[in-house]
Protein backbone atom coordinates (compact mmCIF):
# COMPACT_ATOMS: atom_id res chain seq x y z
CA UNK A 1 0.00 0.00 0.00
CA UNK A 2 0.86 3.59 0.29
CA UNK A 3 1.46 5.99 3.24
CA UNK A 4 1.53 9.58 3.65
CA UNK A 5 5.23 10.57 4.13
CA UNK A 6 4.42 12.77 7.25
CA UNK A 7 7.22 12.56 9.40
CA UNK A 8 9.82 15.56 10.52
CA UNK A 9 7.37 17.74 9.20
CA UNK A 10 6.21 19.61 12.69
CA UNK A 11 2.62 19.02 12.17
CA UNK A 12 1.94 19.00 15.63
CA UNK A 13 3.53 22.35 16.05
CA UNK A 14 1.90 23.78 13.57
CA UNK A 15 -1.58 22.63 14.62
CA UNK A 16 -2.47 20.53 11.25
CA UNK A 17 -4.30 17.37 12.08
CA UNK A 18 -3.16 14.24 11.03
CA UNK A 19 -4.20 10.49 11.27
CA UNK A 20 -2.54 7.53 9.41
CA UNK A 21 -4.65 7.88 6.74
CA UNK A 22 -2.88 11.43 5.77
CA UNK A 23 -3.32 15.30 6.55
CA UNK A 24 -6.79 16.01 7.31
CA UNK A 25 -8.46 18.84 4.85
CA UNK A 26 -11.85 20.22 3.84
CA UNK A 27 -13.76 20.56 0.49
CA UNK A 28 -11.44 23.68 -0.23
CA UNK A 29 -8.31 21.70 0.57
CA UNK A 30 -7.32 23.52 3.76
CA UNK A 31 -5.80 21.85 6.32
CA UNK A 32 -7.04 22.22 10.17
CA UNK A 33 -4.63 25.29 10.64
CA UNK A 34 -6.02 28.18 8.67
CA UNK A 35 -2.50 29.32 6.99
CA UNK A 36 -1.98 25.85 5.45
CA UNK A 37 -3.14 24.16 2.53
CA UNK A 38 -2.69 20.12 1.49
CA UNK A 39 -2.83 18.53 -1.58
CA UNK A 40 -1.99 15.16 -3.14
CA UNK A 41 -1.84 11.66 -1.73
CA UNK A 42 -0.56 13.17 1.95
CA UNK A 43 -3.72 13.88 1.98
CA UNK A 44 -6.74 12.10 3.22
CA UNK A 45 -8.22 11.48 0.49
CA UNK A 46 -8.66 9.98 -3.23
CA UNK A 47 -4.64 9.26 -4.22
CA UNK A 48 -5.65 9.79 -7.66
CA UNK A 49 -3.15 11.78 -9.71
CA UNK A 50 -5.97 13.41 -12.00
CA UNK A 51 -7.73 14.03 -8.21
CA UNK A 52 -4.17 15.63 -7.04
CA UNK A 53 -3.92 17.97 -10.47
CA UNK A 54 -7.57 19.12 -9.50
CA UNK A 55 -6.55 19.57 -6.17
CA UNK A 56 -3.70 21.61 -7.05
CA UNK A 57 -5.40 24.24 -9.46
CA UNK A 58 -8.19 24.18 -6.52
CA UNK A 59 -5.63 25.68 -3.64
CA UNK A 60 -4.04 28.28 -5.82
CA UNK A 61 -7.18 29.34 -6.55
CA UNK A 62 -8.22 29.88 -2.84
CA UNK A 63 -5.06 30.88 -1.30
CA UNK A 64 -4.59 33.87 -4.12
CA UNK A 65 -7.79 34.94 -4.94
CA UNK A 66 -11.23 35.82 -3.43
CA UNK A 67 -13.70 33.38 -2.44
CA UNK A 68 -13.69 29.55 -1.62
CA UNK A 69 -14.47 26.77 -3.85
CA UNK A 70 -14.91 23.31 -3.14
CA UNK A 71 -13.44 20.43 -4.91
CA UNK A 72 -15.58 18.52 -7.49
CA UNK A 73 -16.01 15.23 -5.62
CA UNK A 74 -19.21 14.64 -7.33
CA UNK A 75 -17.63 14.07 -10.81
CA UNK A 76 -14.58 12.31 -9.98
CA UNK A 77 -13.45 9.98 -12.60
CA UNK A 78 -12.11 6.48 -11.45
CA UNK A 79 -10.14 4.30 -13.93
CA UNK A 80 -8.32 0.84 -13.28
CA UNK A 81 -5.60 -0.11 -15.78
CA UNK A 82 -6.14 -3.11 -16.45
CA UNK A 83 -7.03 -5.11 -19.96
CA UNK A 84 -9.81 -4.26 -20.63
CA UNK A 85 -9.67 -0.82 -18.48
CA UNK A 86 -12.21 -0.14 -16.14
CA UNK A 87 -13.53 3.52 -15.88
CA UNK A 88 -16.51 4.82 -13.56
CA UNK A 89 -18.60 7.85 -12.61
CA UNK A 90 -20.58 8.94 -9.93
CA UNK A 91 -23.09 5.89 -8.69
CA UNK A 92 -23.00 2.06 -9.46
CA UNK A 93 -26.22 0.46 -10.23
CA UNK A 94 -25.03 -1.61 -7.02
CA UNK A 95 -24.60 1.89 -5.18
CA UNK A 96 -28.39 3.24 -6.53
CA UNK A 97 -29.84 0.62 -5.36
CA UNK A 98 -28.66 0.46 -2.11
CA UNK A 99 -29.79 3.80 -1.58
CA UNK A 100 -33.38 3.00 -3.31
CA UNK A 101 -32.38 5.25 -6.04
CA UNK A 102 -35.06 5.57 -8.90
CA UNK A 103 -32.93 5.19 -11.80
CA UNK A 104 -33.11 4.36 -15.52
CA UNK A 105 -30.47 2.15 -17.16
CA UNK A 106 -28.71 2.54 -20.70
CA UNK A 107 -26.28 0.08 -22.16
CA UNK A 108 -24.43 -0.41 -25.10
CA UNK A 109 -22.28 -3.24 -25.96
CA UNK A 110 -19.02 -2.29 -27.79
CA UNK A 111 -19.70 -4.94 -30.64
CA UNK A 112 -22.27 -2.85 -31.68
CA UNK A 113 -19.73 0.33 -32.26
CA UNK A 114 -18.31 0.03 -35.88
CA UNK A 115 -15.08 1.39 -34.78
CA UNK A 116 -14.78 -1.36 -32.31
CA UNK A 117 -15.70 -4.19 -34.70
CA UNK A 118 -12.94 -2.51 -37.35
CA UNK A 119 -10.18 -2.84 -34.43
CA UNK A 120 -11.51 -5.72 -33.28
CA UNK A 121 -11.65 -4.62 -30.00
CA UNK A 122 -15.78 -5.81 -29.31
CA UNK A 123 -15.19 -7.27 -25.34
CA UNK A 124 -17.05 -4.40 -23.07
CA UNK A 125 -19.77 -2.03 -22.88
CA UNK A 126 -20.73 1.77 -21.56
CA UNK A 127 -23.59 2.09 -19.06
CA UNK A 128 -24.97 4.77 -17.81
CA UNK A 129 -27.80 5.52 -15.57
CA UNK A 130 -29.96 8.66 -15.37
CA UNK A 131 -32.20 10.18 -12.60
CA UNK A 132 -35.10 12.57 -13.59
CA UNK A 133 -34.86 14.41 -16.74
CA UNK A 134 -32.19 11.84 -18.06
CA UNK A 135 -29.31 13.70 -15.37
CA UNK A 136 -26.63 11.31 -15.61
CA UNK A 137 -26.26 9.26 -11.98
CA UNK A 138 -23.30 7.24 -12.94
CA UNK A 139 -21.46 5.73 -15.35
CA UNK A 140 -19.20 2.45 -16.13
CA UNK A 141 -17.39 1.53 -19.09
CA UNK A 142 -15.31 -1.61 -19.49
CA UNK A 143 -13.35 -1.27 -22.77
CA UNK A 144 -9.20 -1.09 -23.65
CA UNK A 145 -10.01 2.64 -23.95
CA UNK A 146 -12.16 3.23 -21.33
CA UNK A 147 -10.23 5.88 -19.29
CA UNK A 148 -10.39 8.01 -22.66
CA UNK A 149 -13.98 7.55 -23.51
CA UNK A 150 -15.74 8.50 -19.80
CA UNK A 151 -14.96 12.14 -20.04
CA UNK A 152 -17.46 12.87 -22.28
CA UNK A 153 -20.24 11.37 -19.57
CA UNK A 154 -17.81 13.55 -17.18
CA UNK A 155 -18.34 16.75 -18.89
CA UNK A 156 -22.15 16.23 -19.52
CA UNK A 157 -22.98 14.99 -15.58
CA UNK A 158 -20.88 18.08 -14.27
CA UNK A 159 -22.32 20.80 -15.95
CA UNK A 160 -26.21 18.73 -16.09
CA UNK A 161 -26.23 17.87 -19.57
CA UNK A 162 -29.13 15.06 -19.89
CA UNK A 163 -27.94 11.90 -21.70
CA UNK A 164 -30.00 12.62 -24.37
CA UNK A 165 -28.23 15.37 -25.47
CA UNK A 166 -25.37 13.37 -26.51
CA UNK A 167 -27.59 11.85 -29.24
CA UNK A 168 -28.09 14.95 -31.49
CA UNK A 169 -24.05 15.71 -30.84
CA UNK A 170 -22.32 14.49 -33.90
CA UNK A 171 -19.12 12.51 -33.09
CA UNK A 172 -16.75 11.71 -35.37
CA UNK A 173 -17.51 8.29 -37.72
CA UNK A 174 -15.60 5.62 -37.06
CA UNK A 175 -14.38 6.58 -33.67
CA UNK A 176 -15.39 4.69 -30.22
CA UNK A 177 -16.41 7.41 -28.98
CA UNK A 178 -19.61 6.83 -30.82
CA UNK A 179 -20.49 4.72 -27.90
CA UNK A 180 -21.52 7.84 -26.00
CA UNK A 181 -23.65 8.93 -29.05
CA UNK A 182 -25.15 5.29 -28.82
CA UNK A 183 -26.14 6.18 -24.92
CA UNK A 184 -27.80 9.25 -26.05
CA UNK A 185 -29.65 7.51 -28.84
CA UNK A 186 -30.40 4.36 -26.33
CA UNK A 187 -32.32 7.40 -23.88
CA UNK A 188 -34.17 8.78 -26.70
CA UNK A 189 -36.13 5.57 -27.79
CA UNK A 190 -36.74 4.59 -24.44
CA UNK A 191 -37.96 7.97 -24.22
CA UNK A 192 -40.36 7.55 -27.45
CA UNK A 193 -41.32 4.25 -27.60
CA UNK A 194 -43.58 4.39 -24.43
CA UNK A 195 -45.05 7.28 -26.08
CA UNK A 196 -45.83 5.77 -29.40
CA UNK A 197 -46.88 2.48 -27.70
CA UNK A 198 -50.87 4.15 -27.43
CA UNK A 199 -50.72 5.15 -31.64
CA UNK A 200 -48.76 2.07 -32.58
CA UNK A 201 -51.05 -0.49 -30.78
CA UNK A 202 -54.46 1.50 -32.25
CA UNK A 203 -52.45 1.10 -35.63
CA UNK A 204 -52.17 -2.62 -35.13
CA UNK A 205 -56.21 -2.95 -34.08
CA UNK A 206 -57.02 -1.09 -37.22
CA UNK A 207 -55.02 -3.52 -39.21
CA UNK A 208 -56.55 -6.88 -38.05
CA UNK A 209 -59.72 -5.41 -38.81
Amino acid sequence: GRRPRVDGLGLDAAGVECDERGIRIDRTGRTSASSVWAIGDVTASYRFTHWGGHQARLVVRNALLPGRSRDDRDTLPWATFTDPEVARLGYSETEAQQRAMTYDRYLVPFDEIDRAVCDGSTDGFAKVLTGKGGRILGASIVHPHAGELIGELVLAKKHGIALGKLASLMHVYPTLTDVNRALGDEYVLGRLIPRLRPFTSRLFAWVRR
